[in-house]
């Protein structure tokens, strides 16, 4: 009987047993391999993390210090271009100071003649009662100063054919200084400058603008070709049938 129950335990076992496909060693043993092989990749892996951050703290220390040798070197280069910024504002400064005198000087030294003459001018054209002329820093008539008033007249109290007689006198004084003085033959234009001048003073201007023909070119623009008939010789162009 004691026989008879070892066999039925006998046959349980082998009906497990059965159970199991394979054996389990081959498969346990392939899977040991495997854990080791990805052991040694987990133990690779953990190596070059710490040797990466021992890398990134070593960027990390020298960070600062080179951001800060950069930022020096750009301030440098930015000092170095506000000095060279500086000399080249005080070299424009110093040039514009420098034509500005020599301008000033030019001026000052051709106004004083010039109103002179100016002056000269202005006596042959409407009489020397009308007085002298000052000029501004512009060569500009500023104003007249007559004998019997005692003090300089504006310009805008006069009427409207002396203001222009000033101002005829003044042109053709310059351009004397440029053309005759100067021994040069330079063009000076006339733009309807004797619209209210009497017959007899416009009279008196077509004898200078006469005078000055052999030393200067002149060009007369008007709308009243009559008042100019008598200058000799004078070339005469149709602007409005040019453009026809």
């Amino acid at each position: 009987m004691e026989a008879q129950g070892l066999k039925e335990c006998l046959g349980e076992c082998q009906q497990k047993l059965r159970k199991f496909l394979a054996d389990p060693r081959p498969e346990h043993q392939h899977l040991s391999e495997e854990t080791q092989t990805s052991e040694k990749a987990h133990r690779a892996a953990e190596d070059q993390l710490l040797q990466h951050r021992g890398a990134l703290k070593d960027l990390l220390a020298r960070a600062p210090y080179e951001r800060k040798v950069e930022a020096a070197e750009h301030v440098a280069t930015i000092e170095r271009d506000l000095e060279q910024d500086r000399l080249r504002a005080t070299a424009v400064r110093l040039l514009f100071d420098t034509i500005q005198q020599c301008e000033e000087e030019a001026v000052s030294g051709v106004a004083e003649p010039v109103a002179r003459r100016a002056t000269k001018l202005l006596g042959r054209i409407a009489g020397k009662s009308t007085g002298a002329v000052t000029l501004s820093d512009a060569l500009e008539p500023e104003a007249v100063a007559p004998p019997e008033a005692g003090e300089e007249v504006d310009l805008a109290v006069l009427s409207g054919g002396e203001r222009e007689q000033v101002h005829v006198a003044t042109r053709l004084a310059l351009a004397e200084l440029l053309t005759r003085d100067a021994g040069a033959r330079h063009l000076v234009v006339l733009d309807d400058v004797l619209t209210a001048t009497d017959d007899q003073r416009l009279q008196r201007v077509m004898k200078m603008l006469e005078e000055m023909r052999p030393h200067a070119q002149i060009l007369i623009l008007t709308c009243h070709l009559e008042r100019y008939k008598p200058l000799t010789d004078a070339h005469l162009i149709d602007i409005e049938a040019l453009g026809r």
